[in-house]
């Protein structure tokens, strides 16, 4: 017999199709299907999004542990040490810098409206 093969879609394919029928019913669903999905949905959601961020923090916490613990020269921890703090102040700089041009831009007064 012979074996009928199916067609193989790539992970971002398949992600790409799952989006555009996620948006597609979500503009043909009804007001009346909000119960629905705050009941059944919604719960779902939240709990995923709750372990991911129960993940995030360990995984995060134990690859900097084993990092630091494979690096044998002090000399090579303070490099990354210091480059990492550095990074950090940059990126903080430019985040503030970002949040003062746009409150600048657009007061607090606009929103309140």
């Amino acid at each position: 017999m012979q074996d009928k093969q199916q067609p193989k879609y790539s992970l971002s394919t398949k992600i790409l199709l799952s989006l555009l029928l996620a948006l597609i019913l979500g503009f043909i669903a009804d007001p009346a299907c909000l119960p629905f999905v705050n009941q059944w949905i919604a719960p779902l959601g939240i709990m995923f999004i709750n372990l991911i961020k129960m993940m995030i923090v360990p995984l995060i916490f134990s690859s900097i542990i084993a990092a630091v613990t494979s690096l044998h020269e002090p000399q090579k921890l303070k490099r990354i040490g210091l480059s990492t703090i550095g990074l950090y102040l940059l990126t903080t700089l430019a985040a503030i810098a970002i949040g003062l041009f746009v409150a600048n831009i657009r007061p607090f007064a606009v929103y309140c409206g």
